[in-house]
């Protein structure tokens, strides 16, 4: 049955079970508040739930009108307070997620106009029933997306050995067999969820009934129990709503985006919405051509299950995880991603956490440096002006004194409410905050670099990889077979990393691009990369080939 679940199984919930069946399973349940959603099936509604059974939900519906039907479904009378948070959540929907995509343009609604006018005095009807088709016309239009071609995959004439297919059919096999590993322990997790789950209403139902009372715990309990969970750190049209729901908005959003990028920069995506995103994409949808999660929050956990979706998706081109908080292990999972993945052609890693030199970067001292003294400056004070500031600092001095007098009180006072609960007293600073230690490297991407078949630009500005590492990159870029554009800015390379670009440039001459800009190379290492520049014929394919360094193009006249 889908009822209500006992706090014992993850709090109170409401909504009602579901089947999946297709993209778009379900529609939104009616709810009141604290909101929690699910979505809806025939399954029969147990006698008190308030949550209602809403109608079942249309192919092309979009968020908003599913949002109305369900407040339609709604008793004014006596559910009023879910009303409001409808339109509520509606408003909140419409202001931080207005799709690009939508048309609005006077020459499309004129057009739409005089079709429906021209249609309806064919059939002679009225002047009034016209508008009121004209009007729904015309709002039916505002909601429509324009159709989003898959962008066209860059063909690159690649030339793979015999020895080459094989290592890359073996690694794409394990990196199958690890993230099928993945999902299977994410479904174990979730079927001991649900185990516990029954286990702690059979244990409570046992308890009723030893009392004389009636068991109705586990005829309440609504599995699968992950999905009825609110979400720990929504924010706007996801706050306060379930997993479930959350999936079901990272579904429409990526429905509704325009040409199928979806672009949340900014946006405080953490590995809880990563994981969403990631199923929405799993799911088939087919729209999403381009993400772009710049600057977030998505650690190695969030890119795991992003990754999971990313392997199943069919349409995903474009992908950008710059600026977040993403190390080797990380890297490990989007190598197995990519490897499965045969549609990603573009990859953005800029400014990550598995560099070599994250921890050690150079410190810039100043020699010699005198001490500014303001009782030396060379500036005749008078003593009068000495007196303002001795007053001052004397002011000053006072009212610190009374904001620690303000602490200690507050803190006396937490005290003894603390004792009052037999707590023990609040410590007098604050434990230190774990530190986060990055691990460096890039781990499978390595060997993923030399197998790979379709990625054609890859940037790792800002990383500061480090020689060494970078020397590990270069190895492997001279076996890949279809990077034409690579970015390796801001990564403390120095002249041996010069000297490592080098190399690469005398051994393949399939890389186009390369920006090396901010690298300190000096004269040594600008002279390794000029000996190889000259004899590449990769580089000399226009003017968008070469290296550059500090936004200047390299050719065989460098002297950076």
């Amino acid at each position: 049955m889908a009822t209500s679940r006992p706090a014992s199984a993850g709090g109170p919930g409401l909504g009602v079970e579901h089947r999946g069946d297709g993209a778009l399973r379900g529609a939104l349940p009616v709810f009141h508040d604290p909101p929690d959603l699910g979505r809806a099936s025939d399954a029969p509604r147990a006698e008190g739930d308030p949550a209602g059974t809403p109608n079942a939900p249309k192919p092309s519906e979009s968020v908003l009108q599913a949002a109305e039907r369900c407040k339609a479904l709604l008793d004014p009378q006596t559910q009023d307070q879910q009303i409001n948070w409808w339109d509520q959540w509606a408003k909140r929907w419409a202001s931080e997620f207005e799709p690009s995509g939508r048309i609005r343009d006077e020459e499309a609604e004129t057009a739409e106009a005089r079709r429906v006018r021209a249609m309806c005095k064919d059939a002679k009807i009225s002047k009034d029933e016209t508008a009121k088709r004209v009007q729904t016309a015309l709002a039916q239009l505002a909601f429509e997306v324009p159709p989003c071609p898959r962008p066209k995959i860059p063909q690159i004439t690649a030339v793979f050995s015999k020895d080459q297919e094989a290592l890359h059919d073996r690694r794409q096999m394990e990196a199958g067999r690890r993230l099928d590993a993945i999902k299977h322990k994410q479904e174990r997790d979730a079927k001991s969820e649900d185990e516990a789950a029954i286990s702690k209403a059979t244990l409570a139902d046992a308890k009723l009934q030893v009392m004389g009372k009636k068991a109705h715990f586990r005829s309440e309990l609504r599995l699968p129990v992950m999905h009825y969970i609110r979400l720990k750190q929504g924010t706007g049209v996801r706050k306060g709503v379930t997993n479930f729901m959350g999936d079901l908005l990272e579904e429409y959003r990526q429905k509704q985006t325009h040409q199928g990028s979806l672009v949340l920069r900014q946006k405080e995506v953490d590995d809880e919405w990563a994981a969403q995103i990631g199923r929405a994409i799993a799911t088939g949808i087919g729209h999403l051509h381009s993400l772009d999660l710049t600057c977030n929050n998505v650690s190695n956990n969030g890119l795991r299950d992003l990754a999971l979706g990313m392997s199943q998706s069919s349409t995903l081109v474009h992908l950008n995880l710059s600026s977040n908080q993403i190390d080797r292990q990380g890297l490990d999972y989007l190598a197995d991603s990519l490897l499965v993945n045969t549609t990603v052609t573009d990859l953005a890693l800029n400014s990550l956490k598995f560099g070599a030199y994250l921890k050690t970067q150079p410190k810039f001292e100043l020699q010699d440096e005198v001490p500014h003294d303001p009782d030396h400056d060379g500036v005749e004070r008078s003593g009068e002006a000495d007196k303002m500031e001795q007053v001052d600092r004397e002011k000053e001095e006072e009212r610190e004194r009374e904001r620690n007098i303000e602490k200690e009180k507050a803190k006396a006072k937490e005290n003894r409410r603390r004792r009052l609960l037999g707590l023990p007293p609040r410590p007098d600073t604050p434990p230190p905050r774990p530190e986060i230690v990055y691990e460096a490297g890039l781990g499978r991407m390595l060997e993923t670099l030399i197998v790979t078949k379709n990625l054609r630009t890859l940037d790792l500005a800002g990383n500061r990889m480090g020689p060494v590492l970078f020397g590990q990159l270069c190895e492997s870029l001279s076996l890949n077979q279809t990077v034409r554009q690579l970015s390796v800015a801001g990564n403390n390379l120095g002249s041996d990393g010069g000297a490592h670009l080098g190399r690469l440039l005398s051994v393949t001459h399939r890389i186009q691009y390369i920006d090396a800009s901010s690298n300190f190379f000096g004269p040594e290492g600008a002279d390794y990369m000029s000996l190889q520049i000259d004899t590449n014929t990769g580089l000399t394919g226009g003017e968008q080939c070469g290296v550059y360094i500090s936004n200047q193009r390299v050719d065989n006249t460098v002297a950076h």
